[in-house]
């Protein structure tokens, strides 16, 4: 009995210590089981899809693919998708100028950080950005009204040339034609865009503006304190020169402004009316305005032939010419200019010099050959920008030395004589003697 009790002993200790040793296996095999059959496989996390975040409105780089950071262990809200930066105003003036400036503009000019810095670098003083209020007044320029003083002006590198002082309170104040304005209110002109410049000219009626004004022969600058008032003035002037034995007409378009073309025909057509036997075109001081109302202008006078031509870097080559019906095409004709008369102004008095249209009075005109285009900007300013530069009818470029006349005549603003004037009058006198001539006859 005691051997049969001994050995039961026995096995139930082998038993006891076979269950300790297995049950812990046990545990860790049921927890194992569960912990795999609810966490993925290697291979199914590295088939999950991917997300890639565009790097271009972070750090400016080209919009790329980028591999994910490790997916986290814990649910995280999807980082959102971000929208494309939309161009800066800066990036919108430098695709203006590659694209549409009339000469190449190098890439450490475009990669200048200001637009004020880029305009200047290129050097070109008809090109400059108008804030949303400048580009508001151009575009809605007035086409017979000159608010302000009374001025018209054109740039200079060192400030503003006066090309005709209206009748008004500039003039009043002893402003005149050839006078340079150096400063507006104590601002430095040549500091500033052209359109900001004369944006100084306006203010309230009855206020007062400081002109600094440098004339020729004076030894330092004066200053002009001018009322500002509202001006009515017509762009255009006609009326008859008259003789004892002519009659003549005169016309004086003071800018090319957007009626101009319309504006010198009605006028032409009116002389006619008057039995005029000739007309002098004077476009001293003016400081040109659209191309398209110079070609109208050269058209009232000249039947056929090129007008100008226009080219540039982005440009294929344009060639205007007259557009036929002209109401004066054989009249008698001088045109009357000088240092100021610029731009569209020179177009015309080249087309009618070159096409041997009559005669040009007067002194060699300003010397601008260059187009200019309005560019609307997204934040409501604009960019004024030369596109083009314009050839005269024989392919001849103007540029810094301007149309010389064939009859050179100074005006001398000291007398109260338009002598000017007088040469042109006697110059038209003499085209419409010869036109009655008999013509030679040759044996």
């Amino acid at each position: 009995m005691r051997v049969i009790e001994r050995a039961r002993r026995i096995v139930l200790l082998a038993v006891l210590c076979a269950g300790a040793f297995l049950v812990p296996f046990g545990i860790a095999w049921w927890f194992d089981r569960n912990e795999f059959a609810e966490t993925p496989s290697r291979a199914a996390v590295l088939q999950q899809p991917t997300v890639a975040y565009p790097l271009s409105g972070l750090i400016g780089l080209a919009e790329d693919a980028v591999a994910p950071e490790p997916r986290p262990t814990t649910t995280k809200t999807p980082r959102p998708q971000r929208a494309h930066s939309p161009p800066t105003l800066i990036d919108e003036v430098r695709a203006e100028l590659k694209s549409s400036f009339y000469l190449p503009v190098s890439d450490s000019t475009l990669g200048r950080p200001s637009i004020g810095q880029i305009i200047d670098a290129i050097g070109d003083p008809y090109t400059e950005y108008l804030w949303p209020s400048d580009f508001k007044e151009v575009r809605e320029e007035a086409v017979a009204t000159y608010d302000g003083v009374g001025l018209l002006v054109v740039p200079a590198d060192a400030g503003l040339i006066v090309t005709s002082a209206l009748r008004g309170p500039a003039r009043d104040a002893g402003v005149r034609p050839g006078d340079l304005i150096i400063s507006i209110d104590g601002v430095p002109v040549d500091s500033l865009a052209f359109e900001r410049a004369i944006s100084l000219f306006r203010g309230e009626l009855g206020t007062v503006v400081t002109l600094a004004i440098e004339r020729p022969g004076d030894d330092r600058p004066r200053l002009a304190r001018v009322v500002r008032q509202a001006i009515d003035e017509p762009a255009i002037r006609v009326r008859t020169l008259n003789t004892e034995e002519q009659n003549l007409g005169y016309i004086r378009l003071l800018s090319f402004t957007a009626d101009a073309g319309n504006q010198v025909r009605d006028a032409t057509n009116e002389l006619l009316e008057q039995g005029i036997e000739g007309i002098v075109l004077d476009l001293r001081g003016n400081p040109g305005g659209y191309l398209r109302e110079a070609i109208k202008v050269a058209s009232v006078f000249l039947d056929t032939g090129i007008i100008c031509s226009t080219d540039g870097l982005h440009r294929s080559q344009t060639v205007y010419t007259a557009s036929g019906g002209a109401v004066a095409g054989d009249l008698p004709l001088v045109t009357l200019v000088d240092g100021q008369s610029a731009s569209a102004a020179e177009i015309v008095a080249a087309a009618m010099l070159e096409n041997k249209r009559g005669q040009v009075v007067g002194a060699s005109t300003f010397g601008k050959a260059s187009v200019q285009s309005l560019v609307p900007l997204d934040n409501g300013g604009g960019l004024r920008l030369t596109t083009a530069t314009y050839r005269t009818p024989l392919g001849n470029r103007i540029a810094g030395h301007g149309v010389r006349p064939q009859i050179e005549s100074l005006d001398d603003p000291l007398t109260r004589r338009d002598e000017g004037l007088r040469k042109a009058r006697g110059t038209l006198a003499k085209l419409v003697e010869r036109r009655f001539e008999p013509p030679a006859i040759h044996f």
